[in-house]
């Protein structure tokens, strides 16, 4: 596995997925986030639900005319609801605070990339 993940970190994609507790239906909650630095980009955040929402930043780690950003897909009873990209970060340019929100407050999973352009 950690072959696999070296060599998508390589080609410039970093992936993780998040699914909303049981319990946190009624109720406002953020769940555990990601935390990624390959030697291109960097970007750490989380997960929220009720409503549906990432909150984090994005950094472009190299000088190279090459740029990063996260992808973000929400899901609800396995039907994707919404697909939201953070700011585009280039060239070391200062890091990208970002907060998006599904389009459907009620999505129960989402999945993120980082992703090197």
């Amino acid at each position: 596995m950690a072959a696999i993940a070296a060599t998508f970190a390589a080609a410039g994609l970093v992936s993780g997925t998040a699914q909303a507790a049981q319990s946190s239906q009624s109720a406002a909650s953020c769940g555990s986030g990601w935390s990624f630095a390959p030697e291109w980009g960097a970007s750490a955040g989380h997960p929220c639900w009720n409503p549906a929402h990432v909150n984090g930043w994005v950094a472009d780690r190299k000088k190279d005319g090459r740029c990063v950003f996260m992808r973000f897909d929400w899901y609800r009873n396995g039907h994707m609801v919404d697909s939201k990209d953070t700011p585009v970060v280039c060239d070391h340019e200062p890091r990208q605070v970002f907060n998006l929100k599904s389009a459907d407050p009620y999505a129960t999973w989402v999945s993120w990339r980082l992703q090197y352009v």
